[in-house]
């Protein structure tokens, strides 16, 4: 905290009295830094120009580039950590907040999309978004814990995991030319 409160160029009681601990730091960081990134998404209009899993693969590796940028992995390894150890911490709680708020957005851009099933009927965003994010999370966490793996390894496991998942939700005409919503 010391060394946070010279780099603030305050004191470290300061620091104490304004965040508490490093937690409170942390949940700062990471909620200002999810909050400037979806302010600042580039994903949110919808693509029929390419197929629907380049879609979903540039927009969770989105999200995974906009998270990096929040933070570190070292960081970000010790926060999911600590609020696992803790989960009825301030820092646990603000990281749900954070991950509720993230689906939201995933599940406003897939309402953009006629999501055609493979029965033929339309699937329901949220459900979807929530499929895809718990794929994409556990793709995530094997990238923080790789200490030196590059973000190209990252996207190519997310494709891997996503392709034959699409193949499987997706009906394969909505797959190859995803169509927008008429709602």
């Amino acid at each position: 905290m010391a060394d946070i409160a010279e780099a603030a160029g305050v004191s470290t009681p300061t620091v104490f009295n304004y965040f508490g601990n490093k937690d409170g730091i942390l949940i700062a960081i990471i909620t200002e830094g999810a909050q400037q990134a979806r302010d600042n998404s580039k994903v949110l209009e919808p693509r029929t120009d390419v197929d629907f899993l380049t879609t979903l693969t540039t927009l969770f590796m989105d999200i995974t580039v906009e998270t990096l940028a929040i933070a570190s992995k070292r960081i970000w390894r010790y926060a999911n950590a600590a609020a696992m150890r803790h989960p009825t911490t301030e820092l646990a709680v603000s990281f749900r907040i954070v991950d509720d708020a993230l689906v939201d957005i995933i599940t406003l851009i897939l309402s953009r999309y006629s999501l055609t099933l493979q029965d033929g009927s339309r699937g329901d965003p949220r459900v979807i978004a929530l499929l895809f994010y718990d794929v994409w999370m556990h793709v995530y966490y094997d990238y923080l814990a790789a200490q030196d793996e590059p973000i190209g390894v990252c996207a190519d496991r997310l494709i891997a995991r996503f392709d034959p998942l699409c193949k499987i939700v997706f009906a394969p005409g909505f797959l190859a030319r995803p169509t927008l919503s008429d709602d």
